[in-house]
């Protein structure tokens, strides 16, 4: 995936969080516990961008559009 990405002229941090996305996507098989434990397990962390370190604002969009994108309640 990273290689189809940079072949597209993809660059930076994009191709990382894409693949990171794919896997957690993939990490379906914690839904039950998620549901089971009314959402207090089985959590999957997905931290933003460190450059984005001393810029809430933008963290802050970042981190909502990570949610969006990857479409689990557990992100």
């Amino acid at each position: 995936m990273i290689r189809e990405e940079l072949a597209r002229g993809e660059s930076g941090e994009a191709p990382f969080f894409d693949l990171a996305l794919e896997d957690i996507t993939r990490a379906g098989h914690f839904r039950p516990i998620l549901d089971r434990t009314n959402k207090v397990d089985a959590w999957v962390p997905l931290e933003a961008s460190p450059l984005l370190a001393y810029d809430a604002d933008s963290t802050l969009r970042a981190e909502k559009d990570l949610y969006t994108r990857a479409g689990r309640p557990s992100l």
